[in-house]
């Protein structure tokens, strides 16, 4: 597609201003009282992500974005995953993932994490293994996440 500088410029910031899905705000609010420290650890952009937060008022919960930016390398790759322990100053066995894509909760658990699979839209599940720890169409899959 041919686009403008302006209509690129438009079309990336639609992803700062995406709303929340409605689970989003109860759960992450009732994890963030429990004490569980959460960060999005995404391919797109600090600022974008940071816009988003602030335009579905989850920045009140969460850390600043962790954006494969850093460290210029796009998920799946270790290197991407390898900022969460960095940042929480915990080993990855003692982190839950939360993944929209079926192969970024694959990504993630071939990097130790444990993960969880918010399958919202219904498609296919990954043929490669291992699986994710817990597949739902919402954010109930995150209670199988505590610590073993």
């Amino acid at each position: 597609m041919d686009l403008t500088p302006q209509q690129k410029r438009a079309l990336v910031e639609v992803y700062g201003q995406l709303p929340a899905w409605p689970d989003t705000t109860a759960t992450l609010a009732a994890l963030s009282e429990a004490g569980v420290r959460l960060a999005f650890l995404s391919n797109l952009g600090a600022d974008m992500l940071l816009a988003n937060m602030r335009s579905n008022g989850l920045d009140r919960w969460m850390d600043p974005p962790l954006s494969t930016d850093r460290v210029s390398a796009f998920k799946p790759s270790s290197g991407a995953y390898a900022m969460a322990p960095h940042h929480f100053g915990l080993p990855r066995e003692e982190i839950g993932f939360v993944a929209f894509g079926g192969w970024d909760a694959l990504g993630a658990k071939w990097f130790g994490f444990r993960t969880a699979w918010i399958n919202r839209l219904g498609v296919t599940e990954e043929t490669l293994t291992p699986h994710a720890d817990a597949i739902a169409s919402d954010l109930s899959a995150i209670a199988a996440l505590r610590a073993p």
